[in-house]
């Protein structure tokens, strides 16, 4: 019968045969993701939107068009749920908000024009945890990228969205084990 088949008929064979391979697998995996989804370890309201402290001196045009404090937030939240913490957005106030409370303000960005043309750009957050009102733990940390592979093709804010990413993954991080006056990344 195989002599029979045509060329067409093998390919369309082998690809039907390698996609139930292929999907006979999954199933194990999709369950063991939603019960870490479902069950969360523990959950943390993120006082939102993000803001930027008072001191931080940011140039207009990243604050127009990088959009750090959404990327921040979302990164956050994507990190922090492999780790099995649920991130609740509060969309205001945070004051009698009871349970673990995570307060981000970014600090200070470096950010000349230019792309990776204008060299490395930097960004800084602090953050403080608290549960019921006190103080589980606070923390300070820099990024800095250079654009990666392909840098010369990417502009300010992508430069600038590695280094929330990478900061992102931190705070996930400090989430698991917080300490007072933590340091991570460039400081």
């Amino acid at each position: 019968m195989l002599r029979k088949l045509s060329l067409f008929g093998l390919l369309s064979l082998a690809l039907v045969l390698g996609a139930c391979a292929k999907n006979r697998g999954a199933e194990p995996e999709a369950e063991a993701e939603m019960s870490t989804a479902d069950y969360p370890s523990q959950q943390v309201t993120l006082k939102t939107p993000i803001e930027f402290a008072d001191s931080a001196e940011v140039r207009d045009a990243v604050l127009d068009e990088c959009r750090l404090q959404d990327k921040l937030q979302q990164f956050i939240t994507e990190f922090s749920a492999a780790r099995n913490i649920e991130i609740v957005p509060s969309n205001g106030p945070v004051n009698g908000t009871s349970g673990k409370v995570l307060d981000v303000r970014i600090t200070d960005i470096y950010a000349p024009g230019g792309g990776a043309f204008s060299g490395g750009k930097a960004v800084t957050i602090e953050a403080d945890l608290t549960e019921n009102g006190a103080s589980l733990g606070s923390l300070r940390a820099r990024r800095i990228s250079g654009g990666g592979a392909f840098a010369v093709f990417k502009g300010t804010c992508d430069i600038l969205g590695r280094d929330v990413r990478t900061l992102g993954e931190d705070i996930s991080k400090f989430l698991t084990d917080p300490s007072e006056n933590a340091r991570m990344g460039n400081l």
